[in-house]
């Protein structure tokens, strides 16, 4: 697994994967830009930005600055992973709370994760079920996110956080919230 990271050195990589058209660029611009369209272009191969984030810690607030990488969701661009995975932290796998195919696509994007995981760097996964302003039947939903997450843990093969969030970037519902959860996991964890 890799290091813990060091007091003074708070950069991080976050890499979101999913297949198309579940809303991980929807999210990115959220966080990054507080901007919603309802046209976006498919990222095509990857997309990279950061994003300061501001995290209470025991010690007081711990600035985190966190590479963003969005890798395309089309299969076509999943012998990318391998190369743009490199060096990630935490893995966002996103899927669309309307759509429960979506969620079954993310198994592919975990086969090629454990994959690209040979120096055991990703130390956490958030599963985000996004489009939380639509209608979807929440139960159901629910328990599949913690079966796919049960599963997830076990295929990585060493302890790891994980955690479920369901956000609208639409709306703005839980963005914020979800990048503050995997931040406050890493300050958490930090030597001192």
């Amino acid at each position: 697994m890799a290091d813990v990271l060091e007091a003074d050195d708070k950069k991080i990589k976050i890499s979101l994967l999913g297949v198309p058209s579940v809303g991980k660029t929807s999210i990115i611009k959220r966080i990054t830009d507080d901007a919603f369209t309802e046209s976006y272009m498919a990222t095509l191969g990857a997309d990279f930005t950061s994003k300061k984030l501001s995290i209470p810690s025991k010690t007081g607030i711990v600035e985190l600055e966190v590479q963003i990488t969005e890798i395309g969701g089309q299969s076509i661009f999943e012998a990318l992973v391998t190369k743009f995975l490199h060096g990630t932290i935490c893995v966002i796998f996103v899927f669309d709370l309307s759509d429960p195919s979506t969620l079954d696509g993310l198994h592919s994007w975990l086969e090629k994760l454990i994959i690209a995981n040979v120096d055991k760097d990703v130390e956490s996964i958030l599963l985000i079920g996004n489009k939380s302003d639509l209608t979807y039947n929440k139960e159901e939903v629910k328990i599949k996110a913690n079966q796919f997450l049960q599963h997830a843990v076990k295929k990585i093969g060493y302890p790891i956080f994980s955690s479920y969030i369901e956000t609208s970037a639409a709306t703005y519902t839980n963005v914020e919230e979800a990048f503050n959860l995997i931040g406050k996991h890493i300050v958490d964890n930090l030597k001192n």
